[in-house]
This record gives structure tokens, C-alpha cells and sequence, in this order.
């Protein structure tokens, strides 16, 4: 897929995360679940921009507008040392990091590594942050699950579709490394595989970037679908609210883990 169709499918996907945050957090939340994982769509601006961080930075801004407009309280000040714990470990890194040791010349991999490492930091805290405040419902709840339950059936469908392809020669998307100046422009897109006996596999990615990617999202999705199977034994209204309860809480404990 050439660079500039792939620039403008995530210039459509980051309008669409507009859109979806500006309507509702949860729609935002949920429509951020099902494309943030799509590294395979990623720019190259000064560093390699997957939607993971584009539409986490629109979703994080969307929240914070959100919360001011209607006058809301910003909680989350129990994760406070948790961002200061990662700005100054970074802080710290900075001192010891072989810079000489990194492949090309880009300023995002050498010079500005720290800064770039903190507003990843500072992203995907945030980006949990938002997400365990949007679960307060049981019908915000289902409303992420159905957009999860229709990326997974669509990615493992185009996953299967790119285990055949690959082994019958067919068209296919591969694996893409926009980094500047650290690949060889004419590298173009590789496919994954792995040896069984004498013969080579090949490994899907699912439009993840990556098999190891494609298989992360496949736990996550589990997850959803291990969720919806508890949530129909919790028939009582009572239950109900006490399972969506510790969401929230999942997903703090979560982040203080990483």
C-alpha cells in the first residue's frame, strides 16, 4: 500500500477519533480500543507516529474539554506518582543511554530520545486515565464491547485471509518500519515467517504492525469476549453494578503494574 494512501487513511481515522470523542467519551473510548492497535497505519514525523498516539493525544484532549465544558472534577490524582516516576526514571536514562550505538541519524533516536519517551509516557497514562473514568455504565460497557467484538471478527478475518495469501502469492499488506534514515528506503514491506521443518509458515499480522502485535490484540479481545460471558451470569441487577464497579479499578491497577 503506497505511503500517501496509507497518510490518508489516518488522517481519516484521527477526523473520525474527533468526531466519535466530541459525541461521547465512551464512543470516543470505545472507537479508540478498535484502531489503536492498527500500527501498521503509521507516519513518519520526526518519529515514527502509530494511531495509538495520534488518537490518543485527540482522545486525551477531547476528555479534558469534555470535563471543562461541563465543569467537572479532574480526578486521577492517585496516578500523579506514577508520571512523575516515569519523567524522572527517563530523566535519569538520559545520563547512561549509549546514544553512538543507535542505527541512523535521527534526532528522535538520539538527541530528543527523552523527550519523545516522556510524551509517550505521559500518552498512554493519560489514554488509561480516560478510559477507566468512561466505564460507568453497563451501556457504556456493551457499546465498547460491540465495537471490539466487530474489529476482532474483521482483523482475524483479514488475518486468515493473509496466512493464505502468503503462501498462495496473493496480494497482501506486510510488515511497515517508517523510521527515517534507520531502513533502507527500498526495503519495502516484509512478511513474517516462521520454519516448520522445511517448509516456511507464514504469520499474519492482522494490520497490527507486527505478529506479536496481532497476538496481543487477539488476548485483549478475549478479554472483552471473557467479560460479556461473566456480565450474563451476573443476571441481578445489584451484581451488575458491582461487576462494572471494579472496571475503573481494573484499569488503574493496571497502569500502576506497568
Amino acid at each position: 500500500m503506497s505511503n500517501h494512501v496509507i497518510t490518508g487513511i489516518i488522517v481519516l481515522i484521527a477526523i473520525l477519533q474527533l468526531w466519535t470523542a466530541v459525541r461521547s467519551i465512551p464512543l470516543g473510548v470505545a472507537f479508540y480500543i478498535s484502531v489503536a492497535g492498527l500500527n501498521y497505519f503509521s507516519v513518519w514525523l520526526w518519529s515514527t507516529w502509530t494511531l495509538d498516539r495520534i488518537c490518543g493525544v485527540i482522545l486525551i484532549l477531547a476528555a479534558f474539554g469534555t470535563r471543562r465544558r461541563i465543569g467537572a472534577k479532574h480526578s486521577g490524582k492517585e496516578l500523579t506518582p506514577l508520571f512523575l516516576y516515569g519523567i524522572v526514571i527517563t530523566l535519569l536514562g538520559m545520563l547512561v543511554w549509549p546514544y553512538d550505538s543507535v542505527v541512523g541519524q535521527s534526532i528522535a533516536y538520539t538527541t530528543l530520545r527523552g523527550p519523545v519517551q516522556i510524551l509517550n509516557w505521559i500518552i498512554m497514562l493519560g489514554v488509561a486515565r480516560v478510559i477507566a473514568g468512561a466505564i460507568r455504565t453497563p451501556d457504556d460497557l456493551n457499546l465498547i464491547r460491540r465495537f471490539v467484538f466487530a474489529t476482532a471478527l474483521t482483523l482475524s478475518l483479514y488475518g486468515i485471509y493473509q496466512f493464505v495469501a502468503m503462501g498462495a502469492g496473493l496480494p497482501t499488506t506486510g510488515m511497515r518500519r517508517p523510521a527515517q534514515d534507520i531502513f533502507s528506503e527500498g526495503s519495502g514491506e516484509q512478511h513474517a515467517t516462521f520454519k516448520l521443518g522445511s517448509r516456511l509458515m507464514p504469520r499474519p499480522d492482522g494490520l497490527a504492525g507486527e505478529p506479536k502485535g496481532f497476538g496481543g490484540l487477539c488476548v485483549l479481545w478475549l478479554a472483552f469476549i471473557g467479560s460479556s460471558l461473566l456480565d450474563r451470569k451476573a443476571n441481578k441487577r445489584t451484581e451488575r453494578k458491582k461487576y462494572l464497579a471494579i472496571v475503573p479499578q481494573i484499569g488503574r491497577a493496571s497502569c500502576r503494574e506497568r
